[in-house]
């Protein structure tokens, strides 16, 4: 998929720039190749965090919106009928903002059936077989599990990211509407 501003590529693209990134920066063992995908998981887990500061600041903004209409609707004895419309308006706006706020925050735990990585799979096995497991394991096979978990957090992160902007803009339109419906609602006190 292709976006004006190229966020958004083909996997073949992004296979293309990780194959030609390895060769050209030379990671001729195990350990550099390891160590980039460190790298490059830490990164995705950010960016999974950056989306998840970011719905902290549209929730709070959306809830003291939504309390200061809900301030001025109950001081007001007589509502116009365009107070109420533009009040409506901006509730359903509103609610499909803190919709897609809420799509951002709900928890990813679906994952590979087995990792060294993954919280979720690391948790079900034993301590001591975990432990022995992870003893065990090659560099190739802690270098496929960090690549799958960069993967998976990468698309994790690209749908939080939509969400997160979904959320803006909801909330960016829904602003018109309050900033409509609270003056409509002021001007009967």
């Amino acid at each position: 998929m292709h976006h004006k501003s190229g966020i958004f590529r083909t996997r073949a693209y992004h296979r293309k720039v990780a194959t030609t990134n390895c060769r050209h920066m030379n990671l001729p063992d195990s350990i550099e190749r390891l160590k980039y995908a460190q790298w490059l998981l830490e990164r995705n887990l950010a960016w999974i965090a950056q989306a998840e500061v970011k719905v902290a600041v549209v929730i709070s903004i959306d809830v003291a919106m939504v309390s200061a209409i809900a301030a001025a609707y109950t001081t007001t004895a007589s509502k116009s009928a365009w107070a109420v419309l533009l009040s409506v308006l901006f509730g359903l706006l509103i609610a499909a903002a803190l919709f897609s706020a809420a799509i951002v925050v709900r928890p990813q735990i679906d994952g590979p059936p087995t990792s060294f990585v993954f919280f979720g799979k690391v948790a079900t096995m034993g301590r001591a077989d975990y432990a022995q497991a992870l003893k065990m394991a090659s560099a190739e096979d802690l270098l496929q599990d960090i690549s799958e978990q960069i993967h998976r957090n990468a698309e994790i992160a690209l749908t939080k990211h939509h969400w997160i902007g979904l959320a803006v803009k909801w909330s960016s339109v829904s602003a018109f509407f309050w900033m409509a419906a609270i003056s409509q609602l002021v001007r009967h006190i």
